[in-house]
């Protein structure tokens, strides 16, 4: 299992070819299981096992993000 902490920033490696390169944040980790919770940008969360994320240097783009899904995002990765 990878060393990742909650706030990582991570891209998709494996899943369907439109899925793949998906950006997103680990907002939860379940060790029982290997596998992170992500808030994917664009307001949606999923389990996904530890083998199918890479850690990434790209930042979110706000741009992208209405006000509410700031919200969320500050809300499952502990921001303000």
């Amino acid at each position: 299992m990878n060393n990742y902490k909650i706030g990582t920033r991570v891209e998709r490696t494996t899943g369907a070819y439109y899925d793949i390169g998906r950006l997103g944040t680990i907002v939860e980790i379940d060790t029982e299981k290997n596998r992170y919770r992500i808030f994917w940008d664009g307001d949606k969360r999923t389990w996904l096992t530890t083998a199918g994320v890479k850690e990434t240097d790209k930042p979110a783009n706000l741009d992208d993000f209405t006000p509410n899904q700031l919200k969320n995002l500050a809300k499952w990765t502990g921001g303000a």
